[in-house]
């Protein structure tokens, strides 16, 4: 089922494609599904899905999406724990990202009609690697923008020492008076330093739920966020991305990367540096980023 998407009139520009939500069964055992928008003709096979970073949700790429629903047919998830799903998110007992890898396959899965790029950015990205290592069938290549992608080396050096990152989610602000409280105090810090306000305010359309009392509190919470940190290093992301089958493209943004290539980069891995964009390329660059998957997609789908 899929019902309109609210957006602020301020945002929504007359040549953008319109926006979808639904929520889809990927067969979890809680009966829950995984929130998705949507842009593009429902009626064409589904082109690219997209996976958002640790701690954001689908909304936060709106305008991504909506370039791309010009001319393609996108599906972007929240993640488990993330946005408006409603997957259980119980973070005891996690080491890695295998279970956003398999909500991932499992969501490929129900909307491929054909092959389609699977895309993502940070969390996104790592998660899209593992879930290709595995042999997907319905991938025909992956685009990774800035995919959290550690050497052995460096996390053998991390030793378990508490991460700033950790700490920080941990301690992260979870309520606000309003939506335009939240906006205010992100706008030019921290993670949000080089993100155009209009990608601000899109995070926080659906990175914040209303509570009864009429303040609003992060939809993802800061322990969840914490717990997606603190399993970085639970996976060797080189060996995984050394067993996936179709064809890499990944971006690094090299003012602040969190992706370290391997020395030996497999011959159907391409990686291509942002010398302009930090790990947030794609809320910088959001129309190099379209244009990059309108490209791929050309390539691999024809």
């Amino acid at each position: 089922m899929t019902v309109p998407l609210p957006l602020q009139a301020s945002q929504q520009a007359p040549q953008q494609a319109p926006l979808r939500r639904a929520v889809i069964d990927i067969g979890d055992p809680s009966g829950k599904g995984m929130a998705v928008i949507a842009a593009g003709d429902p009626a064409r096979p589904v082109d690219v899905v997209f996976a958002h970073a640790n701690g954001f949700n689908a909304h936060t790429y709106r305008q991504i999406l909506s370039a791309l629903g010009e001319t393609l047919h996108v599906i972007a998830p929240d993640l488990r724990g993330h946005g408006l799903t409603a997957l259980p998110a119980d973070p005891d007992g996690r080491s890695d990202w295998r279970d956003h890898a398999a909500d991932l396959r499992a969501l490929v899965t129900r909307v491929a009609t054909r092959p389609l790029v699977l895309a993502g950015h940070s969390l996104g990205g790592a998660s899209a690697i593992i879930a290709a290592a595995s042999g997907a069938p319905m991938l025909t290549g992956l685009v990774l923008f800035d995919p959290v992608m550690f050497s052995p080396a460096l996390m053998a050096r991390a030793g378990g020492e508490p991460s700033p990152m950790v700490e920080g989610a941990k301690r992260r602000r979870a309520t606000f008076a309003t939506r335009a409280d939240a906006v205010a105090a992100y706008l030019g810090r921290g993670a949000f330093t080089t993100w155009p306000r209009a990608v601000v305010e899109d995070y926080v359309h659906d990175g914040f739920a209303d509570d009864p009392d009429g303040t609003v509190r992060l939809t993802c919470a800061p322990v969840w966020e914490a717990s997606n940190f603190q399993c970085a290093g639970g996976q060797d992301h080189w060996d995984e991305l050394a067993r996936v089958p179709c064809p890499v493209h990944a971006v690094r943004g090299t003012l602040g990367s969190m992706t370290t290539p391997p020395p030996v980069i497999p011959p159907n891995v391409v990686f291509e540096d942002w010398a302009d964009a930090s790990h947030f390329a794609p809320m910088e660059h959001g129309q190099r980023a379209v244009a990059l998957l309108q490209a791929k997609v050309g390539e691999w789908l024809g």
